[in-house]
Order: C-alpha cells, then sequence, then structure tokens
C-alpha cells in the first residue's frame, strides 16, 4: 500500500470519515492490483461487449448495470474507470451513484 493510499484509507476510516470521489484515480488501480490483470482484462472486455448490446456506458456507471450473475467488483471497477476517464474529459463532478455504491464511504 502506498502513502496516498493508506491517507486515503485512514481518512475513510474515521468515526465520520469520507473519501473524496477524485480519491478514485489511486483507489481503482488499487483494487485492481489484488486481481490477476489477465482475468480482470477478459472480464472487462465480456463487460464492455454486454454494455454494448444490452445497456449503456452511462447506465452501468449509475446503477452498476451488469448482466444478471454479472460480477459486482468488476462492474465497479468499470464503473471507476468510465468515471476516472469521463471527469478527465469534461472536469471533476460527483461520482457515479455505481462507484459510491462500490464504496460507501466516498461522497
Amino acid at each position: 500500500m502506498d502513502d496516498e493510499v493508506r491517507r486515503i484509507a485512514l481518512a475513510g476510516s474515521a468515526a465520520d470519515g469520507v473519501v473524496d470521489v477524485r480519491d478514485l484515480v489511486h483507489l481503482v488501480p488499487y483494487v485492481e492490483g489484488f486481481l490477476d490483470q489477465g482475468w480482470l482484462v477478459a472480464r472487462l472486455a465480456e463487460l464492455g461487449e454486454w454494455i454494448t448490446q444490452n445497456s449503456d456506458p452511462v447506465l452501468q456507471a449509475k446503477l452498476l448495470h451488469r448482466p444478471l450473475m454479472g460480477n459486482y467488483l468488476v462492474a465497479a471497477i468499470a464503473a471507476g474507470r468510465f468515471w476516472i476517464e469521463s471527469s478527465a474529459v469534461a472536469g471533476w463532478s460527483d461520482s457515479p451513484d455505481g462507484t459510491q455504491t462500490s464504496d460507501p464511504i466516498c461522497r
């Protein structure tokens, strides 16, 4: 765990702690680091294909829309990535509900 993630974790673990949604740029890669990258790339590709055929990236990010029995963590990572990429283009905004759901202390 690097110092920035440690700082975020300590801030969020306090009794009244919250995490700034802009910290997702540190937290998403940290969580991804626990997963096999080949597995994650394959699952994200499958989810992306499903989204193209059955959903919409914004809907997925807001609701963690995923196939029945779809992996919750993969959907949350996809939502976090979408929000980070969107924020880089359009400026920082509130995170999509899906990323807040995946991390209840993000506000």
